[in-house]
């Protein structure tokens, strides 16, 4: 069972596997509580497959590093440890009981967005003048608060360019320092309104790709629900987000019963992958799918 201490002295300030190559063994814990023990190949000090004893491996058919992968290991103090590896790097290893999910922060943005609308506010940050400010708007500016951003970890949008990145946490935390300085029963000054509406318009800016409107999230619906789906597929789910270039992007989740040999699953998305991008361009859904097929099994158990 892995020490949480030892697991991170495994690797450098860069997050890469000290002893080059090599394979670590760990105890996998899913949401649900279940243990799996597993282990982690390195090669050339970052992360090439990792699997739970008995099933599939994580693995890229060509062998190159892991990306956007998170796992909850078990450690010898019982206290689960969240692990992130991107482009074969670890880039988090903290306690799981601090972080927060990426949709539990993407929600407090969701209602921040609405509340920061509804009560006035301009979209265009250029026009935003203390002078332009009324009284109904600063006692309205319910979004001016800490948990606006709540949840806002750097480690869950490692797919977005760095610059990208960099801007959306300078401006969540500049949000963040001046909602802590409005007391939350008191209606912010002028001055701190403005400052924190071009924060928060700069999140919001950064975070669309993710924030999709109600008639684009309804014309999303409706392409994957008319969709054919053969026997073998149980469910589907997506997720809004963002490719490496930054640009709007869709995940669509197939969930697979036991019928569906494993070693199928990636040409299985491939074909699945024309039929869901022509079905969304037809409805205007300009967002570029990506396609994954899950296992019933190892969903129900995370």
């Amino acid at each position: 069972m892995a020490d949480p201490t030892r697991f991170q002295d495994e690797f450098d300030e860069h997050g890469l596997f000290k002893r080059q190559n090599g394979t670590i063994r760990v105890v996998f814990l899913t949401q649900g509580g279940s243990r799996y023990a597993g282990s982690m190949e390195f090669k050339n000090g970052l992360l090439t497959a990792a699997q739970m004893d008995g099933f599939s491996s994580w693995q890229n058919p060509d062998g190159s590093p892991l990306g956007g992968l998170r796992f909850l290991i078990l450690t010898s103090t019982l206290e689960p440890l969240a692990v992130y590896f991107d482009q074969g790097k670890l880039v988090l290893a903290k306690p799981a009981r601090e972080t927060t999910s990426k949709k539990e922060f993407l929600a407090n943005v969701r209602l921040g967005r609405n509340l920061f609308f509804h009560g006035g506010v301009t979209i265009d940050p250029l026009s935003l003048d203390a002078n332009n400010v009324s009284e109904r708007m600063t006692r309205g500016a319910l979004w001016l608060t800490p948990k606006a951003v709540h949840g806002f970890s750097e480690s869950d949008f490692q797919e977005l360019p760095s610059d990208t990145l960099s801007t959306l946490k300078a401006a969540v935390e500049a949000f963040r320092k001046i909602a802590f300085d409005v007391p939350p029963t008191d209606a912010p000054s002028k001055d701190h309104f403005v400052q924190a509406a071009r924060e928060y318009l700069t999140i919001l800016k950064t975070l669309e790709p993710y924030l999709p409107v109600r008639d684009e999230a309804q014309a999303i619906e409706s392409a994957l629900s008319s969709l054919d789906y053969p026997d073998w597929v149980v469910n589907w789910d997506y997720e809004f987000g963002s490719d490496k270039e930054g640009e709007p992007a869709l995940w669509v989740n197939i969930f697979a019963d036991n019928s569906l040999p494993r070693t199928s699953y990636a040409s299985k998305a491939m074909q699945f992958f024309p039929k869901i991008r022509d079905t969304l361009a037809a409805l205007g859904v300009r967002r570029w799918p990506y396609v994954k097929i899950s296992a019933q099994p190892e969903f129900k158990q995370a």
